[in-house]
């Protein structure tokens, strides 16, 4: 251990298990750098003797497994850096009770944002899950964020947003969204981001914009009709969409009042994403780009 006025760092260290009686002494230190130490898991409360840590940095480990309320007695971080490690799972309580500015999970493993993964959070202000290989996000994956103002998704695997996602993000600016598999968007997609200022959607797939009708009824007929036209090959998939513009609305702003069609559609594009990245889609007022 490399003891400094404001940091603490492990020096060639290999600590496979860190655990509340790793480090025994009680310390006030705001750093704590555990970068390159052969940590292969967390246990719970693992830093309880840390309170005031500011900075944890605990990037380029092989850490596999984080228990629940692992960090839960930091209250005071700016950063939790947990970049380049081998998280293949985020399950729900590992960020219980944390309070921290910013939390960084790039360069993992992690294929899926489990349903109430950040109940528990106090704070997180920026969360960067990018480089990882989520395919698949669920429309309570984000609760418990409310503090979150930057969201980096960026470099993942994400081909279908369900609807109702972003409700718990109120306050969210910044939105990445690059260099994933998406291909469409159900209207209403981004209801609830009030204050977004920038969203990202470069080097994606996409093929057609999608927006709602203003009669919805009329919309739910003409699905209809798509369906009982629509013809699925297993190599080809043809859709056929009305050219009409009426009725359309800007993608940010639209707020949908009847959902379940939408939401069957949206199940059935999400099974078809997730089991074979399929773009199939009954679309809704497609514009062609």
């Amino acid at each position: 251990m490399s003891y400094g006025a404001y940091n603490l760092q492990c020096v060639d260290c290999h600590i496979p298990v860190f655990r509340a009686g790793t480090f025994p002494v009680q310390s006030i230190i705001p750093s704590f750098n555990l970068t390159q130490s052969g940590i292969q898991n967390i246990t719970t409360d693992a830093f309880t003797v840390l309170p005031k840590l500011n900075y944890l940095y605990l990037q380029h480990n092989l850490i596999f497994s984080i228990e629940k309320d692992a960090f839960a007695t930091l209250q005071q971080l700016y950063e939790l850096n947990l970049g380049h490690n081998q998280l293949g799972r985020l399950t729900p309580g590992i960020f219980n009770g944390i309070n921290s500015v910013s939390i960084m999970l790039d360069h993992n493993l992690i294929k899926e944002i489990p349903e109430n993964a950040f109940v528990g959070v106090k704070g997180i202000m920026a969360f960067n899950i990018s480089f990882n290989r989520i395919g698949v996000l669920h429309a309570q994956s984000f609760k418990g964020l409310t503090n979150l103002e930057i969201l980096d998704l960026q470099h993942n695997k994400i081909c279908y947003i369900p609807l109702g996602i972003f409700k718990y993000l109120d306050v969210l600016k910044d939105l990445n969204l690059k260099g994933n598999k998406l291909r469409s968007f159900v209207p209403g997609t981004f209801s609830g981001l009030k204050n977004l200022l920038s969203i990202n959607l470069a080097n994606n797939n996409f093929q057609k914009y999608y927006f709602i009708m203003a009669n919805y009824k009329a919309e739910q007929e003409r699905l209809q009709r798509l369906m009982e036209k629509c013809v699925i090959s297993e190599n080809e998939e043809e859709i056929w969409d009305d050219d009409s513009d009426e009725g359309e609305h800007d993608i940010l702003d639209t707020e949908i009042h009847d959902t379940d069609i939408e939401q069957e559609i949206s199940d059935t594009e999400n099974e078809e994403c997730r089991l074979n990245g399929s773009d199939f889609y009954f679309g809704i007022w497609g514009l062609t780009t």
